[in-house]
């Protein structure tokens, strides 16, 4: 995920993104799920809207080391 929310406008994307995230999962039954994100105000999004995030799973791009 490499699109940057700045902003009022990047604010109201980021909403309406996790609202359609969000209402797809609930409509297919999701509504605890573990987030594959690196963007904390992603996981504040969802459970805006009723998902339950148990664990935040951070995510390395291809290619880059981690160390491990």
């Amino acid at each position: 995920d490499f699109m940057h929310y700045t902003g009022a406008a990047g604010q109201q994307q980021l909403q309406h993104e996790s609202g359609i995230g969000a209402q797809i999962l609930s409509d297919l039954g999701l509504h605890t799920i573990r987030l594959l994100t690196n963007h904390p105000r992603k996981i504040v999004a969802l459970e805006g809207f009723g998902i339950e995030i148990v664990e935040q799973v951070p995510v390395t791009p291809a290619g880059v080391e981690t160390g491990d």
